[in-house]
């Protein structure tokens, strides 16, 4: 498909961070969803006036996270431990955020959706555990790519020197 190995790694990224930047691109996916249903129950409440409110305030904070999302994969394509280091921290930020307000809010009640506000915890802990895992898993394998390369370099100059 591809006739060199730069030619897939400069469209894909590195094939280090390839597992975190799909988890990154579900994460997004997800929150659109989320939007989604959040605006079709407002709107089903009868509300068009909530609806709209939901649909704009959920809208734009969506848009915040994507571009959030995208600068980080953007630097995850290009090895960037700093970008992992933001995804460890925001993932260990939910799951604490989830875990101190895991009850329904008044928002989620008056809408009806207490139920999907506990299954959206559930997943909310379970993609923030997966978050934690392949970012740490990134962070190894980017460190075990430098240290290859810092002994290719090693022997490179040693080989050069004799």
């Amino acid at each position: 498909m591809f006739e060199t190995t730069d030619a897939a790694t400069e469209k894909f990224g590195m094939p280090e961070t390839l597992p975190l930047t799909q988890f990154l691109k579900a994460v997004l996916l997800l929150q659109v969803i989320v939007v989604l249903v959040l605006v079709a129950a407002a709107s089903a409440k009868g509300s068009r006036g909530n609806a709209g409110v939901v649909f704009v305030l959920n809208g734009a904070l969506t848009l915040v996270k994507a571009a959030l999302i995208f600068g980080v994969i953007r630097a995850l394509k290009k090895g960037s431990k700093i970008a992992c280091y933001i995804v460890l921290v925001a993932a260990a930020l939910g799951i604490v955020y989830v875990l101190a307000n895991f009850e329904p809010d008044r928002s989620m009640r008056y809408l009806g959706l207490a139920e999907f506000q506990y299954v959206l915890n559930v997943v909310n802990l379970a993609g923030a555990s997966l978050g934690i895992y392949l970012s740490v898993r990134t962070l190894r394998n980017l460190k075990a790519l430098e240290t290859e390369q810092a002994a290719a370099n090693v022997q490179k100059a040693a080989g050069s020197a004799d």
